[in-house]
């Protein structure tokens, strides 16, 4: 009986044992729920971190880790806690065992499930308020003002079930932005500490409120965010969604937020780097439209770079004709739609994405390049990213956009492209998959070219730009919008849209204009859908118009009427001596010393020519008749072309014969065809009006004074000052008339060269410093080799120049070795084509007066060295990269005379104008010992020649105890350099300190004075100068 009870007992603890087995593996164990109260708006919720027993308490997570770093003079965190259940809670917050913590729960009421996401995104809104006020669905917000001390806000980002719009959910868009608020209400209120965010769930945070660049840590599901919180208030301050039109971030708003922390701003504060950008790509089809957008932006005033992204399909032609349209090229390489088929329209056109990358900018906005702005957009940037025009239904037109540039979204994008479809395939579609929360800005800033109501076709007059739809105006003739050729286009055809593309066409240079000529490819068609358009009989009837653009294969021979010009041939006792002396007395009016006639024709004898063909005699460079066939042509040229009110005519020149035409007078940029021995230019007829103002040669100083609507004259009359009306004309006139970038203000700097050794940095300090005393208002451009170091270059920045670093060029006729060896470097100021007009001064300079007004000048203007020459210390230049060019090939060709690039500029520029001594006074007297060591008060500029002051002694001119230099000291002109020395910074100063090398050889050639007891008693003087070493020094 004992065994069977004993029996039963064991069997009874093997099936409780089984059945306690099954509920562990059927039951999931749960700790105690934490009691958390029914939610009540009118008081936020308090929980205390709890405290686990220690073989329950796991590490500290990374993130805790990291907001415990960042946050070390808080005791105790203050956590609220957004869209968190108490799952969540537990998992990430009382489990951790994280002690002096308390948390919060923030209360708001979920937004209403009626309201959807075209709802906040519709596709239209009355943005002229005729009806009603548009307005947007309310997205509830928590009471901020119980959150005023929350350190960290910790937020489940609602996540929505596979195969749903995940982005396009308004909960998550609403806990995106109650965690927004909160933390920039919070940070607004304690401006002395940041505030973080940290999201967890399977999505992340929306990236369109929450910066990449603002994230500390991202791991698995979780991401720790440390917002930069006045880019986050210009989010918060825009309407929920497109509802409403978003409004500018005001003054006021800005004000309020300047006492907050610098140090939390980044780059807030500074002044914004901002630029208007295209894209061209993959062919040169819109070479047009990105210089007729650039020349209309420049025409209303803006003040913001222009930066065109270019690959490699784009020549270097059309790269010259974009830089000449304002643009700043950077070149890309494009970025393949990974979702596009081979070759077709959109297979590249995701390289638009490479506008994230110009993190030099803090705002860019892009534009189309077929658009054209007629007001001024400027005001736009102030917008955040992504701020643009709506489309249909809740998408965007990314025409025209503003955007962030960002080397983390950049690389997100890129990363995306390969999962995220496109809706119509290119570049908007994913750009609106990627941003799907943007702010919409009024349709008249995207006035689509498209007319769905065919009754109206007119522009509205406040549109601020058009987008080009259909066939684009540089695809049509000027007469009419060749849309309406095609049934399909007609859709896009407006007369008067076309008219004011063509109205900016007609403002631009003659030498932009070549960019928008018609092929022969292009012209067929338009003569096709022409002809195809009369035997349709559309009833527009624009096929019946009468072209005024006739293509040239319209025109025959017997349509060409020849006309001879005759003129005087110049005296051959004339030579290039008489049109360049070494010497004119400067000092007397003008009329008193006439240059040599060089006689022109009657130029009334011959109007309304189209082109000239003349033969370019192949005498030497200083061939006298060579240069009366030149300004005989030009002058034929800027009569026909020109009217009294400078208004353009199209004229060509063609050149034949084995010679070409002067470089000096008929620029390259304006050659468009060359083949054999022939010549084909389309010259800006401006600047060649500004050539033939100019004396016949160095006999006369140039003249800066010409009047607008000055009428041709022949040369024999050299334009004396006397018949000019005055300064502040000829200003107007070379600001306006002679402007050489139609439509936008000249791009003016002056520039030296720094190259092989840092013997010359105090003095280009020196001479930066000289030019803002002048109180000029030009840039200041240094061109440096490798051999300037980084701690030099910055004090080259510090002291006014803005540095850009070359690659040093030597002379193939010097020696090795010798000083001149790599002094051809200088050409590389050519190269400088952002700008229209350089003044280049060698670094051995000082100005004592404003040179600005010398900008109005031509290339080639210098003062005279000796016999025909002009000394390249201080002259004016146009860069140009085919003159850069053309003078690197004629480095191997042309000797210099003295070896050096002084001799080699002025073979290549034989035909210059005089400026005045005073420009370029040089330290030299050997020549006039009445005035050997007076200082000339007139001077504007100086040039030190000998022994450099920083290479002297602060107390007297070094020269003095040179036998071989003694033809340039001057104490006087000496102390002058010291004067602006004395107004340097100290931190600028100690790149002028003597080298114990310098200290050395200035005492031995002090002592060596001392020793011949030159008469002149320099070497008497006593030294007080600080930088003088001590005898352990040296």
């Amino acid at each position: 009986m004992a065994v069977t009870k004993s029996k039963s007992y064991t069997l009874s603890l093997i099936f409780l044992s089984i059945f306690l087995f099954y509920l562990t593996l059927t039951c999931k164990l749960r700790p105690k729920n934490h009691d958390i109260p029914i939610p009540n708006l009118e008081k936020p919720t308090f929980r205390q971190n709890i405290v686990m027993p220690m073989e329950h308490v796991t590490s500290k997570p990374q993130w805790f880790q990291l907001l415990q770093d960042e946050i070390k003079d808080k005791s105790t965190l203050k956590i609220g806690l957004v869209n968190l259940d108490d799952v969540l809670f537990f998992d990430y917050v009382g489990l951790h065992g994280a002690k002096n913590m308390e948390t919060f729960d923030v209360k708001f009421p979920k937004v209403s499930n009626k309201i959807k996401w075209k709802d906040l995104f519709p596709e239209w809104i009355d943005e002229k308020e005729v009806s009603a006020k548009p307005t947007c669905p309310e997205i509830p917000m928590p009471v901020f003002d119980k959150y005023d001390e929350l350190d960290v806000i910790i937020a489940k980002v609602p996540c929505k079930h596979v195969g749903m719009d995940v982005s396009r959910d308004v909960f998550r868009l609403q806990v995106n932005l109650v965690v927004a608020n909160l933390l920039v209400k919070i940070g607004g209120l304690n401006k002395n500490r940041p505030v973080y965010a940290v999201f967890i769930g399977d999505c992340g945070p929306m990236w369109e409120i929450f910066r990449c660049e603002d994230m500390l840590l991202h791991e698995e599901n979780l991401w720790v965010y440390k917002p930069e919180l006045i880019r986050l208030k210009q989010k918060i301050l825009m309407p929920v969604g497109s509802c409403q039109l978003a409004p500018p971030i005001s003054e006021q708003e800005q004000e309020s937020w300047k006492s907050y922390p610098v140090s939390a701003l980044d780059k807030t504060f500074h002044k914004p780097r901002e630029a208007y950008v295209t894209v061209i790509h993959s062919s040169e089809a819109y070479v047009c439209g990105a210089i007729a957008l650039a020349q209309s932006i420049i025409l209303t005033n803006s003040t913001r770079d222009l930066v065109l992204l270019a690959d490699d399909s784009i020549s270097e032609k059309s790269l010259h004709g974009l830089r000449a349209a304002g643009w700043k090229i950077k070149k890309i390489k494009r970025i393949r739609s990974p979702h596009a088929p081979k070759n077709a329209y959109n297979e590249w056109n995701y390289s638009k994405l490479r506008i994230w990358q110009l993190i030099e900018y803090d705002k860019v906005i892009f534009i189309d390049s077929d658009f054209v702005v007629f007001r001024n957009i400027d005001q736009f940037f102030s917008y955040p990213e992504l701020s643009a025009a709506g489309n249909d239904g809740y998408i965007f037109n990314s025409g025209v956009m503003i955007i962030e540039p960002s080397k983390c979204k950049f690389q997100t994008l890129m990363n995306k492209r390969f999962e995220v479809d496109s809706y119509n395939g290119g570049d908007q579609g994913f750009l609106n998959e990627m941003f799907v929360w943007w702010h919409r800005w009024p349709t008249k800033l995207n006035t689509l070219k498209i007319f769905v109501n065919s009754n109206h076709r007119h522009l509205p007059d406040d549109s601020y730009t058009v987008h080009y739809l259909g066939l684009k105006p540089w695809l049509c003739y000027e007469d009419y919008d060749c849309n309406w050729d095609k049934m399909e286009s007609q859709l896009f055809a407006s007369d008067s849209a076309h008219g004011r593309w063509w109205k900016v066409y007609k403002k631009m240079s003659m030498e932009l204009r070549e960019y928008c000529a018609l092929t022969p490819q292009m012209d067929a068609r338009i003569v096709k859908w022409r002809r195809k358009a009369k035997k349709a009989n559309f009833s527009d009837g624009h096929w019946r118009i009468q072209l005024s653009n006739l293509s040239v294969k319209d025109l025959h021979d017997d349509e060409v009427d020849l006309v001879n010009v005759h003129f005087r041939r110049v005296n051959k006792s004339v030579m290039w001596k008489d049109l360049f002396p070494e010497w004119i007395n400067e000092n007397v009016p003008q009329k008193s010393f006439q240059c040599p006639e060089i006689p022109m024709p009657e130029l009334e004898d011959y109007v309304n020519l189209d082109v000239v063909l003349a033969r370019a005699p192949c005498e030497n460079a200083t061939n006298v008749f060579r240069l009366q066939v030149n300004l005989v042509v030009a002058n034929l040229l800027v009569k026909n072309g020109l009217d009294s009110n400078d208004t353009y005519r199209e004229i060509y020149v063609v050149f034949i014969g084995p010679c070409s035409p002067m470089l000096e007078i008929f620029r390259c940029d304006d050659q468009i065809w060359h083949e054999g021995n022939v010549w084909i230019y389309k010259p800006d007829l401006r600047r060649l009006k500004q050539k033939i103002l100019m004396p016949v040669g160095s006999c006369q100083l140039a003249s800066p004074f010409a009047v607008q609507g000055l009428q041709v004259r022949p040369h024999s009359l050299c334009l004396p000052w006397l018949k000019l009306l005055g300064r502040e004309v000829w200003r107007k006139y070379g600001s306006s008339s002679t402007s050489n970038k139609s439509a936008h203000k000249r791009r003016e700097a002056y520039v030296t060269v720094l190259h092989s050794s840092e013997s010359y940095v105090c003095g280009a300090i020196s001479l930066a410093q000289s030019i803002i005393l002048s109180k000029s208002t030009k840039d200041l451009i240094l061109l440096v080799d490798n051999s300037i170091s980084q701690e030099t270059l910055h004090s080259l920045k510090l002291a006014g120049w803005k540095i850009k670093i070359i690659e040093r060029i030597r002379n193939p006729h010097a020696k090795r070795g010798t000083y001149n060896e790599w002094n051809y470097s200088k050409l590389r100021i050519w190269q400088l084509t952002e700008y229209d007009k350089l003044i280049f001064v060698d670094a051995d300079f000082l100005f004592f007066k404003n040179l600005d007004h010398f900008f109005v000048f031509p290339q080639l203007s210098a003062a005279g060295n000796c016999r025909h020459v002009f000394n390249s210390g201080i002259m004016i230049i146009e860069p140009s990269e085919c003159t850069f060019k053309t003078l690197m090939e004629k480095t191997l060709t042309v000797v210099s005379y003295n070896g050096g690039d002084q001799g080699f500029l002025n073979e290549v520029f034989s035909w210059w104008h005089r400026w005045p001594a005073k420009l370029n006074f040089l330290k030299n007297f050997q020549t006039d010992e009445s005035r050997k060591y007076e200082y000339p008060e007139d001077a504007y500029a100086m040039h030190y020649l000998g022994l450099k002051p920083w290479m002297c002694y602060k107390d007297y001119d070094c020269n003095w105890d040179v036998l071989e230099y003694r033809d340039f000291p001057n104490d006087l002109i000496h102390a002058k350099w010291w004067q602006v020395y004395d107004l340097m910074p100290k931190e600028l100063q100690k790149y002028c300190d003597l080298t114990p090398e310098m200290d050395t050889r200035i005492r031995l050639e002090r002592q060596k004075a001392k020793i011949a007891n030159f008469s002149d008693g320099h070497w008497k003087i006593q030294v007080k100068d600080p930088r003088r070493l001590s005898d352990s020094d040296i």
